[in-house]
């Protein structure tokens, strides 16, 4: 946009070459700030809601595009949500109640078997001690004893095992899987609201560049909107004029398509351009180059029938 203004920085420098000239009035334009609403999904326009000119506000719906692939992803992602948390409830459930059943029935039996070999070891120690039986004898009881404990001790180990349910480690990864597929389902979600274009700002309608049954890509502006309520003018002088104006500072300016009316504004930034485009070779050997400066006003009165691209006056040092 700041391409336009060399045409207008030659006319400047042909008139500051007569340093004793009266200063002569400077010419720039109203600008708007203009924000583009486009969606993050390649998708097809199924209604705008409206038109060119329209007054609109922050969070009003522009436009509804359609992608038939969503419905799809949401369904699968919620099957996704739905299955883990299935085997989240599996894992924490570990044992069900029937083989939990069956693991206390075989710890009673264990049970039973090792009370009866200790009974057994102990009627035989006795026959031992007395010579009453072989030492073969009493080393079979004996055995027979430690494998009953060994036994009941394995019984007890799983009983309690399916009483506490899985390990830590595996409820971890359980709810961890839980979580990635609810992260999933929020992702499309997020992607569905994409197909609903709202309104950034409170603003105008500037343009309109798709229509209902257009596929238009990723990241591609459907609408675009202007912001009416930050108007801004814009001037460009070269540097040797540069003195005549500082930040802050109030002048006024006129607007010929409103009958030359008057508004005082505000200059609120000055900003040097590219070297490459502004900077300018003067005729004098030896004398420095001359660089181009952007003059940025804000309007302090009501701006409201200012409009993008009308023409601003300013003379350098008329202050209101």
């Amino acid at each position: 946009m700041k391409y336009r203004v060399v045409a207008s920085l030659m006319f400047y420098l042909v008139l500051t070459a007569c340093p004793n000239q009266k200063p002569r009035p400077l010419q720039g334009q109203v600008e708007f700030d203009e924000i583009d609403i486009a969606s993050r999904l390649s998708s097809r326009v199924r209604e705008i809601k409206v038109d060119i000119g329209d007054d609109v506000k922050a969070g009003q719906l522009l436009a509804v595009l359609d992608d038939d692939l969503i419905a799809i992803r949401s369904e699968r992602a919620q099957a996704t949500v739905d299955q883990a948390h299935l085997q989240k409830q599996l894992t924490d459930q570990a044992t069900r109640r029937e083989e939990l059943a069956q693991l206390e029935t075989a710890e009673q039996l264990s049970r039973s078997q090792l009370e009866f070999a200790r009974q057994s070891l102990k009627r035989a120690r006795a026959l031992y001690e007395k010579g009453a039986i072989a030492t073969q004898q009493w080393e079979e009881v004996l055995v027979k004893e430690k494998a009953a404990r060994s036994q009941h001790t394995m019984a007890r180990s799983r009983l309690e095992a399916g009483r506490n349910g899985a390990r830590q480690e595996q409820k971890a990864i359980a709810a961890a899987n839980l979580v990635q597929a609810k992260t999933g389902l929020a992702e499309v979600s997020a992607y569905d609201k994409d197909l609903q274009l709202s309104a950034a700002l409170a603003g105008q309608v500037q343009a309109i560049h798709a229509r209902p049954g257009e596929l238009v890509p990723q990241g591609f502006p459907v609408i675009t909107l202007q912001d009416r309520s930050h108007p801004r003018l814009s001037f460009y002088v070269t540097e040797d004029r540069l003195a005549a104006f500082q930040q802050g500072h109030f002048y006024k300016v006129s607007i010929p398509a409103l009958k030359d009316a008057a508004y005082k504004v505000q200059l609120v930034r000055v900003q040097v351009l590219p070297a490459v485009l502004t900077q300018v070779v003067t005729e004098g050997r030896g004398t420095r180059d001359i660089r181009s400066f952007e003059l940025t006003f804000k309007p302090v009165d009501d701006s409201t029938s200012l409009q993008s691209g009308m023409s601003a006056v300013l003379m350098p040092g008329d202050q209101p």
